[in-house]
């Protein structure tokens, strides 16, 4: 009888540790990212609507309230002339400080952008409306030596703020840089734009796109500072969000804006403490009973 008692409390006990693994886990976290540096670069081509657009190629925007992304070829059907005919090409760099995730599990990401169906007032270098198609996530890493600026420039403001590699990004500054061999730029995700989601009653929709990318991942676990570079994968999509940062005069901060982009980085969940010492004491109850059970060895009484 006291052996059976014997087996029987080592048995309720692992029970009741093991018992403990299924509740005693950290749970998945959401961390959310906000872009320490935004910027928009466009390249117009040959053939725009607006004189406004000559230099754009030489300028710098980190001082506009919103990016873009748009296809060389993106046309509004339903936009007024000279509206309607393609704006040019337009990219956005986002930057991120990952240092609060070094060495932290990363499950998956979603980017969240906070989209205007059509463009008002005096931006005409923008596309006037949104147009449905798919975008692409790129992965930059550049060396210290080759970070880019944001600049102060806007769209009111192109016939005074030309190439200046000191004030900020532009098209042709950052052609430059992605053709330069120590940076390194890898595709994560190609997405889709759909225009028909975004409320017609609204002046901005947000926007989230769920993504998973080990290279990605990698570089978020890192804890490094990387950017993320969103540019056309078709000919169609056209699309303006706002910005995190809006930079003000040179000496000036920034002004956040709460309706910027949001990298959302959801991590693994991992064993707790507790949870590693109940299988420890677990493990160790059961190796105790099988070398007492070893023949000559002796029950507790």
């Amino acid at each position: 009888m006291k052996s059976y008692n014997y087996r029987t409390n080592v048995a309720a006990v692992a029970v009741v540790w093991l018992s403990t693994i299924g509740i005693h886990t950290t749970q998945a976290e959401t961390i959310d990212l906000r872009p320490t540096s935004d910027t928009f670069v466009v390249d117009p081509g040959d053939d725009h609507p607006h004189a406004k657009c000559l230099n754009e190629a030489d300028c710098d925007f980190g001082g506009a309230g919103s990016r873009a992304v748009a296809a060389a070829a993106a046309y509004a059907e339903d936009a007024t002339a000279p509206n309607n005919a393609p704006h040019g090409y337009f990219r956005s760099l986002l930057r991120f400080d990952a240092s609060e995730l070094a060495g932290v599990s990363i499950a998956s990401t979603t980017l969240s952008l906070y989209t205007t169906p059509e463009m008002t007032g005096g931006k005409d270098i923008f596309n006037p409306k949104s147009t449905s198609g798919d975008f692409k996530i790129s992965l930059l890493i550049l060396p210290e030596e080759l970070e880019w600026t944001q600049g102060y420039g806007t769209p009111g403001t192109l016939d005074t703020l030309v190439t200046d590699p000191t004030t900020g990004l532009t098209h042709n500054l950052l052609e430059d840089l992605l053709a330069d061999p120590d940076a390194s730029l890898v595709d994560v995700a190609t997405l889709h734009f759909d225009a028909d989601l975004l409320d017609p009653d609204e002046v901005q929709t947000w926007m989230s796109y769920d993504f998973n990318s080990a290279t990605l991942n990698e570089a978020l676990a890192s804890g490094e500072t990387f950017s993320l570079l969103l540019s056309a994968a078709d000919d169609s999509v056209s699309f303006n969000f706002s910005c995190r940062n809006q930079n003000n005069h040179p000496g000036d901060p920034p002004t956040l804006w709460d309706n910027g982009p949001i990298l959302a980085v959801h991590t693994v969940p991992e064993p707790a403490s507790c949870v590693l010492l109940a299988i420890a004491l677990t493990v160790g109850i059961a190796r105790t009973y099988r070398r007492r059970r070893r023949p000559g060895a002796e029950l507790p009484h």
